[in-house]
């Protein structure tokens, strides 16, 4: 699909910061990817909606893994416990590169992201990768490899935190909003500016430190008489 097809489909602006920011979250876990200016399924996405169970999980499995952040976390924890919640795992989000403000948002989307995934299987004291019979391998899709993932498993905001950037040396988020920008030479009315300057204004504030506010204004052309 086209950017104007999905979000069509999703029910939202092209444009708009919520679109941005699902289809930059499924980015991040490896579920879609855009090739020319069109959206379309990964392997782990066509995993994730297939009808048979033991794909499903072991997509939602791949999905987990692909977000840079879960891991780290995996690999560092592989075989012990947890530190414990909330501020011992929150500290490692911390060495792991989340943002201070965004350590609890984190740390709950981290959460529900493993339970989905089928982790906690045990407890959630520890990551044990999930046991998946007689299911096949799907490849593995990273954001270094322009592969992007949605469904399964954290919210926009804490998505935004644990992301590397793209091989392109961008972060998910602002390459989502490089993908919704109309071409040149169309015509864009000043409310779809400032709405896209919204957008790219929350982005900044869940990936970048700073301090203070930006407002955006949209003042039409007044009428002539």
């Amino acid at each position: 699909m086209t950017t104007e097809q999905l979000a069509g489909v999703m029910n939202h602006e092209a444009r708009g910061g919520a679109f941005v920011m699902k289809v930059a979250t499924a980015r991040i876990f490896g579920l879609i990817s855009n090739a020319q200016g069109k959206y379309e399924l990964t392997d782990i996405g066509f995993g994730i909606v297939d009808k048979d169970e033991k794909r499903q999980r072991a997509a939602r499995k791949d999905a987990f893994l692909s977000v840079p952040l879960y891991r780290k976390i995996y690999d560092e924890f592989k075989g012990k416990q947890l530190p414990p919640r909330p501020q011992g795992l929150e500290n490692a989000f911390i060495k792991f590169g989340v943002a201070v403000k965004q350590k609890t948002a984190a740390r709950l989307a981290f959460d529900k992201s493993a339970q989905q995934a089928g982790f906690f299987a045990t407890g959630n004291d520890r990551l044990i990768e999930p046991i998946i019979a007689g299911a096949p391998m799907t490849a593995r899709a990273t954001p270094a490899e322009d592969a992007v993932a949605g469904n399964g498993a954290a919210t926009g905001r804490s998505a935004a935190k644990v992301a590397d950037v793209d091989a392109g040396g961008r972060h998910p988020f602002i390459q989502g909003l490089l993908d919704t920008l109309p071409e040149p030479g169309t015509n864009w009315t000043v409310e779809g500016r400032a709405k896209w300057l919204s957008a790219a204004n929350n982005i900044f504030d869940l990936i970048y430190h700073g301090t203070g506010e930006i407002e955006i204004v949209a003042k039409p052309a007044p009428d002539k008489q």
